[in-house]
C-alpha cells in the first residue's frame, strides 16, 4: 500500500509544469513600401499602442534593418521616429521603448517586439554585411522636409542627424555635406521661394554644430535646386573620387567639395 501511496507521488510530482518563463514576441513588421507613412502609424497603433497601455510592465522593442541599397542611416532613423510618436503622440514612457539599429537584411523592414517583464531582448538578426568602400564617398541618408505627414511630424534632429554625427567624428579626416533639394511646384505644392533649399541645409549644419559640437568646417551645404523637398546627408572622404554625386549641378557640387577638401583634405572629382 505504501509502495503504490509513493508510486502515485513520484508520477505526480513528474507530471507537475513549471510556469513557463516570458517570452519576448514578435507582433508585427512593416516596410517602406507602405503606401503612405501614416500606414506606419497604424502598425504602431493596431499593434504596440494596446498591448502597451494594458501592460505597464512590459517594453517594446523597435528594431529595423536597412536594405542592402539602403543608406546606413535609414535603419536609425525609422526605429527613432516610431519611438517618437509612441512617446509624443501616446505618452507612453521612454525608458520603456528601446529603438535599435539591426543592421542590414536584403530588404528594408522594422519589427516590433512585446517584451514581458523578466523576458530576455530580442538580438538583432541581420542576414548580410554591405562592405563600406573608404576610398569613396558616401550617402548616409536621405529625408524629406515640408510635408504634411507622419514621418516629418515625428522625426526630429536625433533621428535624422545623430548617427551622421557620430559617423562623421568616427572618421575625424571626413567632413558632411549637406544638400538640400526645394520643392519645383507641381502635384499640388507651390513652388518655394528663393533660398528655402540653402536654408534647410543650413538648419541640419546648425543642429550638428550645436548639439555634437562639430566645427562648422567640417559640415558644408549646398542649395542644390529644386528637386522635390529632400535633404541628403554625404560622408565626404579626402582623395575620393565622387562617382555617384547627387542630382546637382556639376560646379555647386564642385563649389560645395573644393570648399571642404581645403579644410580637412584633397578630394577628386570625376567627370
Amino acid at each position: 500500500m505504501r509502495f503504490l501511496i509513493l508510486v502515485c507521488l513520484l508520477l505526480g510530482i513528474g507530471s507537475f509544469q513549471q510556469p513557463s518563463s516570458p517570452v519576448a514576441q514578435k507582433l508585427d513588421t512593416y516596410n517602406d513600401k507602405i503606401p503612405a507613412s501614416e500606414a506606419e502609424m497604424w502598425h504602431l497603433e493596431d499593434f504596440l499602442v494596446p498591448v502597451l497601455s494594458g501592460n505597464t510592465q512590459s517594453r517594446a522593442y523597435i528594431i529595423a534593418y536597412g536594405g542592402r541599397e539602403d543608406g546606413p542611416g535609414k535603419a536609425r532613423r525609422y526605429a527613432v521616429r516610431a519611438k517618437n510618436y509612441l512617446v509624443n503622440y501616446r505618452g507612453i514612457n521612454p525608458q520603456r521603448i528601446v529603438s535599435v539599429d539591426g543592421g542590414r537584411r536584403e530588404e528594408f523592414v522594422v519589427e516590433l517586439w512585446l517584451v514581458p517583464k523578466d523576458a530576455k531582448p530580442p538580438e538583432p538578426s541581420p542576414t548580410i554585411t554591405v562592405p563600406d568602400d573608404l576610398g569613396d564617398n558616401l550617402l548616409f541618408d536621405t529625408f524629406d522636409f515640408g510635408y504634411d505627414n507622419f514621418a516629418l511630424k515625428v522625426e526630429d534632429g536625433p533621428a535624422r542627424l545623430d548617427a551622421f554625427a557620430a559617423a562623421l567624428k568616427k572618421e575625424p579626416n571626413s567632413w558632411g555635406c549637406i544638400v538640400a533639394y526645394a520643392a519645383g511646384g507641381g502635384d499640388g505644392y507651390e513652388k518655394d521661394p528663393p533660398g528655402t533649399a540653402l536654408r534647410i541645409a543650413r538648419e541640419q549644419r546648425a543642429y550638428l554644430v550645436k548639439n555634437h559640437q562639430l566645427p562648422v568646417s567640417r559640415v558644408s551645404v549646398i542649395d542644390g535646386g529644386y528637386g522635390g523637398h529632400t535633404v541628403n546627408l554625404w560622408l565626404m572622404r579626402p582623395g575620393a573620387s565622387f562617382h555617384n554625386g547627387p542630382i546637382v549641378s556639376r560646379n555647386r557640387l564642385k563649389t560645395c567639395c573644393r570648399v571642404c577638401a581645403r579644410k580637412t583634405g584633397s578630394l577628386t572629382i570625376t567627370p
